[in-house]
């Protein structure tokens, strides 16, 4: 998969949970399942990779997203949803960008750039690294100016 700008995962039925992992989380069994080492691969080429979908009026909004292996892809990685964002697996991605109700980042992360939005829960991160706070500009992915 190449791309220019970015490449993006979204469901096709609403509220349908989506999974980055080899098995989708036990809390929702039907979710799009997304390989967590072919997103971390050279396979998915792009400078943005974003996952799921917020925009209510759409047939096709994010559940859950539930980050059970790493994403280690080379850009800035995109998690949107209008459920939660929970994780399991630590993740090494240059900037990562997070948009859901209550976000819980607790695995050992290497994260150099962060932006985050919830929607009326909370937002934690466990980071191994100094964090450079980014806002977002444009499109789906933040601006890695700090």
């Amino acid at each position: 998969m190449n791309a220019t700008n970015e490449v993006g995962f979204k469901t096709y039925t609403d509220n349908r949970s989506i999974t980055i992992g080899s098995a989708c989380n036990g809390a929702d069994p039907s979710c799009l399942l997304l390989d967590g080492a072919f997103l971390s691969s050279a396979s998915v080429n792009a400078p943005d990779l974003v996952i799921g979908n917020e925009v209510v009026a759409d047939t096709n909004t994010a559940g859950n997203i539930h980050v059970d292996a790493a994403i280690n892809h080379a850009g800035r990685v995109a998690l949107i949803t209008g459920g939660n964002v929970d994780q399991t697996a630590a993740s090494q991605p240059p900037v990562w960008y997070y948009r859901g109700r209550a976000v819980a980042l607790n695995a050992s992360n290497v994260i150099a750039n962060l932006a985050g939005k919830t929607t009326g829960g909370s937002f934690s991160l466990t980071n191994g690294q100094s964090l450079n706070i980014v806002t977002e500009t444009g499109g789906l992915g933040p601006n890695t100016s700090p």
